[in-house]
């Protein structure tokens, strides 16, 4: 199962952080994620960028909402045609496996994201985007990617 489709699960203080082995395994399922540390916290980074404000902006709303859904939420930085986000468990300062989920499930809004933009540009509604790549068979972020960078 790949982490974009697993749940968080309630994280307490008492559960243990990923090891050094975990920790090497799941970056392999997020390899734009950079690990961090600050202030002796171990957190996942990435930072998107977008054509503009109001792309960072939609997009970062749409980061709150699946954090809304899953009960675990990020750092969040908005600026001119980038966000950044930042996960970890404050429970116990650092990892678990719930930020790598998170993390995986971000980059699958971006992907979204990315194609109702692109479409969004040639008035179309995401409804109409999705009908497009299904009857033309293209993957719809390679237009995408294309089309707003």
């Amino acid at each position: 199962m790949s982490l974009d489709s697993e749940k968080c699960e309630a994280c307490r203080g008492d559960v243990p952080k990923v090891s050094d082995d975990e920790l090497k395994e799941l970056m392999r399922e997020i390899p734009e994620w950079t690990p961090i540390t600050r202030d002796g916290v171990m957190m996942l980074q990435r930072e998107y960028k977008f054509k503009n404000f109001r792309q960072a902006l939609a997009f970062t709303n749409r980061v709150g909402e699946l954090a809304e859904e899953e009960k675990h939420h990020p750092e969040i930085t908005t600026e001119w045609g980038k966000t950044t986000v930042i996960w970890w468990t404050h429970a116990i300062d650092g990892l678990h496996r719930n930020d790598f989920i998170m993390a995986a499930k971000t980059d699958k809004v971006v992907d979204a994201y990315l194609i109702y933009v692109a479409f969004d540009q040639w008035n179309k509604t995401p409804a109409e985007c999705w009908g497009f790549c299904y009857l033309s068979g293209v993957r719809c972020c390679t237009i995408c990617f294309t089309n707003i960078r």
